[in-house]
């Protein structure tokens, strides 16, 4: 498996499609870093699906970030 890490410059949709096209193109999953979110890409993946499971564990870490700072 490889892994891609995208730290700034490019949009997420966009690090979620060139993850997309890498796993396309060695025909093997790739484990996305983008802003410390992991995220699997597989050749069969729906990049909206993926976009939406982004947004999903962005809101999950903002969640315990926000419980971290009241306590």
């Amino acid at each position: 498996m490889e892994i891609m890490e995208f730290i700034s410059g490019i949009t997420v949709r966009e690090a979620l499609l060139k993850a997309h096209n890498k796993a396309k193109k060695l025909n093997k999953p790739v484990l996305a870093d983008i802003n410390d979110i992991m995220m699997f890409v597989d050749k069969k993946t729906n990049v909206e699906q993926l976009w939406v499971a982004y947004q999903n564990k962005l809101d999950f870490k903002y969640e315990i970030e926000k419980m971290k700072r009241t306590r």
